[in-house]
């Protein structure tokens, strides 16, 4: 018999090339549209839970935490969130951050949406560089103004009598604000 040396690569070699090639771009999807992790500190992460708790902006959810731990002084807790890519341009220094509850008032039931679907955190995005390492208020801010030309009036008063936050402002009987 005469024997013959086939030139070029041999197709059992087929299958490996094409799995390599979707491995690699599997990997290259995964990297590209990774989200965004950042830590926020709370000092009570009562109601926060790994895998459900949301971080909602908007009515958008646009995080998750991924996961809780307790600090070494055993006085707060770091919690990681991931975060959408296209939250990147939100998470800057003078970023805010706060847990939405169930709250019953003189004024009203606020917060009502957690009763069914769990606390959830929210945000009022800042301004400054980037940053990932976050402390969340205890409470949401006196006054959050997404508006532009909205007015912010501080009162100063010897008591606080019936006023609260939210409470509404009128002038000459008409609701001018709260």
């Amino acid at each position: 018999p005469i024997l013959k040396s086939r030139g070029g690569i041999s197709p059992i070699w087929i299958l490996p090339i094409v799995a390599l090639l979707v491995a690699g771009w599997i990997a290259y999807k995964a990297i590209v549209d990774a989200g965004i992790e950042v830590t926020i500190r709370f000092d009570n992460a009562q109601g926060i839970e790994k895998g459900k708790t949301r971080i909602i902006y908007r009515g958008m959810p646009i995080g998750l935490v991924k996961d809780l731990s307790i600090n070494k002084d055993f006085k707060s807790t770091e919690v990681l969130v991931e975060f959408v890519k296209e939250a990147r341009e939100q998470l800057r220094k003078n970023t805010r951050f706060w847990m939405v509850a169930p709250k019953i008032s003189l004024k009203g039931i606020t917060g009502l949406e957690t009763i069914l679907k769990g606390n959830y955190i929210t945000m009022l995005p800042g301004d400054g560089p980037e940053k990932r390492h976050f402390v969340a208020l205890a409470k949401a801010p006196a006054a959050i103004t997404a508006e532009p030309g909205g007015l912010n009036i501080h009162l100063i008063a010897d008591n606080l009598g019936s006023l609260s936050q939210g409470s509404e402002v009128y002038y000459k009987g008409i609701k001018a604000g709260e």
